[in-house]
């Protein structure tokens, strides 16, 4: 594990518990525990950051040496996720009842699915297809 002044980034896998859990101490983490098993199981190689400034807690991902390939950012209420995935996927999540309002941050401007909001009730309700589409950020 590495450390920046505001990242901790893993050299392989999933950050301990300890490098991040404290930063999120008054958020509800069980579905993003669960995000996060998943993830690991499923893409090989997964290496994990989070930054833990306040107002910016985001965990990033990537495989081996590639580019962060997907961002969950922590809200109080809800999770907002910037994903290298197709930009047409938005319609499917909608159709689920998700938001998606698109950034136009660095990741929205190459392409990627973009602010999409996963309220903490309906990102468990839904988990399996929001982490379907978290793994097609890694193909």
């Amino acid at each position: 594990m590495k450390t920046s002044p505001n990242v901790i980034v893993s050299y392989s896998g999933l950050l301990p518990d300890s490098a991040w859990r404290s930063h999120l101490a008054n958020n509800d983490t069980h579905l993003l525990e669960w995000m996060r098993e998943q993830l690991a199981k499923a893409v090989p190689g997964l290496i994990e950051k989070f930054n833990t400034l306040p107002g910016r807690q985001y965990f990033g991902y990537k495989r081996g040496g590639s580019s962060d390939m997907l961002y969950i950012f922590i809200q109080s209420r809800k999770l907002v996720v910037d994903a290298n995935v197709d930009i047409s996927r938005a319609k499917l999540l909608q159709h689920l009842g998700f938001h998606v309002s698109f950034r136009k941050n660095f990741q929205g401007r190459i392409g990627w699915l973009t602010g999409w909001d996963i309220p903490y009730y309906l990102g468990w309700e839904k988990r399996r297809e929001v982490l379907q589409v978290m793994i097609e950020a890694f193909r």
